[in-house]
Parts: structure tokens; C-alpha cells; sequence
């Protein structure tokens, strides 16, 4: 039976079997707004409730030696290595290729310019992006004559570098050594 008294007092009661989506939504909102100002709230009392519950250190991997060395390597920085503490030097641009490179990519890209492409390199910090990078930088290319199909030889590559946006094909060796990297 339903206290007819209850229904009076409360003005967004919908009796069973009725149903009213104005107010069904009115209340759904106001519902979520509450668990939307809880949840803001939440993560500031469980960190206090951690730190007060128990001795133990919060995780903090970004202050791992593993992961500090990684991340000092892939960005190309000196790191150390082992547990002898071999130090590993940072990544240097090279010298670009010699004068007798058919493409010669000495004369199109200035030094500043490769500074600026080895920098924004190591820069990007993380192998997959740098990876990418090179990939984008890559690009397979068939040759005019191929030799018989049994061998095992592997694909050609064109490189290239983007310099005010224009692709500039550059050498292998000037690719490699601009970037820093080996094969």
C-alpha cells in the first residue's frame, strides 16, 4: 500500500508503474554532479589516508635508477651503466659525409640545420617516437635493375631530411651521422 502522506511531502516521488523523465533526469543529474564533486574530492583523502595508515613509501618509478638511466639514454644524454659504473658518453652529432658523395649533402644542409635535426632527435626521449622519426625519414625505393630473384638481397632505401618544409635527400652515412645513431 502507498502512505499517501510520504507523496505529499515529496515533490520528485513518482509512484510505481508512473513514470516521469523530467524528473527521473533532473534527479540523475544532481545524482552524478554528487559523485562528480566525491570523486574530485576522493584522491587527496586517499593519499592522506596512505600516508597515515602506513609506513610504507608511496611508488614514485619516475626516481628508479633503471629508469632514470633509460630515460637519460634515449635522450641522449651521458649515463652510467653496470655495476661498475661504466659511463657511457652523450650522443655527438658526427661529421657529415665527404666530398665525394654523388648526393652531396654537405653543400644542401648547413651545420646549424643538422644541430637543429639532431637536437629535436634527441629530444623526442622516448625509442618509440624515435623510431617513428626514422621511419618517416625513410622510405623504400625500387631500383631500375634489380638483380635475379633468388639472392637475398635486402630492400633500398632513400633518406631524407624536412628543412623549411622541403624534403632534402640526403646520403645514408649524413643521415646516420646528422642523427647520431648507428645501424
Amino acid at each position: 500500500m502507498t502512505n499517501y502522506d510520504d507523496i505529499t511531502k515529496d515533490a520528485n516521488y513518482v509512484l510505481p508503474g508512473e513514470h516521469n523523465s523530467a524528473v527521473s533526469i533532473a534527479i540523475s543529474n544532481v545524482e552524478i554532479d554528487k559523485q562528480l564533486s566525491a570523486v574530485e574530492k576522493t584522491p587527496s583523502i586517499i593519499v592522506e589516508d596512505i600516508k597515515n595508515n602506513t609506513r610504507k613509501r608511496l611508488i614514485n618509478k619516475e626516481i628508479w635508477e633503471k629508469n632514470v638511466k633509460k630515460q637519460l639514454r634515449n635522450s641522449g644524454k651521458e649515463y652510467n651503466i653496470g655495476s661498475n659504473e661504466k659511463v657511457i658518453a652523450a650522443k655527438i652529432m658526427k661529421m657529415p659525409c665527404n666530398d665525394k658523395c654523388r648526393l652531396k649533402c654537405a653543400i644542401k644542409i648547413s651545420a646549424d640545420e643538422r644541430t637543429v635535426i639532431h637536437n629535436n632527435y634527441w629530444k623526442l626521449a622516448d625509442i618509440n617516437r624515435q623510431r617513428e622519426f626514422i621511419i618517416r625519414h625513410m622510405c623504400t625505393i625500387n631500383p631500375k635493375y634489380r638483380s635475379p630473384v633468388g639472392t637475398n638481397r635486402s630492400l633500398n632505401y632513400s633518406y631524407s631530411f624536412n628543412i623549411h618544409n622541403k624534403e632534402i635527400k640526403v646520403c645514408k652515412t649524413m643521415f646516420m651521422n646528422t642523427l647520431g645513431v648507428s645501424s
